[in-house]
């Protein structure tokens, strides 16, 4: 057993990784930044080439953003997703779901998203239709 005197600082190096590490949130969650909202938008392709997911963050619009989807398995490889609009501090970005699921057009049963905004991050897990 490990015993840490109850005067014992904080290394400072500890601190600044625990920093790094996303903080957990719940979709549309009031804090900024935030993920407010995903969707399967089915496109209209009879093939399904052009089916995506549609996430909308709410974000500080002088911050650089970067948005990451993983897939419920390792099965799933998702696009890396692109910002298609932005309205105020709501960006919306797309990832396109062709051949995300070995090889097919299918959305998964949920992803997991990563938000990073300037030197702040977030995951949700979101449940998909």
């Amino acid at each position: 057993m490990l015993d840490v005197p109850k005067d014992a600082s904080e290394e400072p190096a500890l601190k600044d990784v625990l920093a790094r590490i996303p903080a957990l949130r719940k979709l549309g969650d009031k804090d900024v930044p935030a993920i407010v909202s995903a969707s399967i938008d089915r496109g209209k392709a009879p093939d399904g080439t052009d089916a995506q997911i549609l996430v909308t963050v709410n974000a500080s619009s002088a911050v650089p953003l970067d948005l990451f989807a993983e897939g419920p398995t390792e099965e799933w490889t998702l696009a890396l997703p692109k910002r298609v609009e932005r309205t105020g501090n709501y960006p919306v970005f797309s990832i396109p779901l062709e051949g995300a699921r070995l090889g097919k057009n299918e959305a998964p049963p949920r992803v997991r998203l990563t938000l990073i905004a300037g030197l702040e991050a977030i995951e949700v897990e979101v449940p998909l239709d």
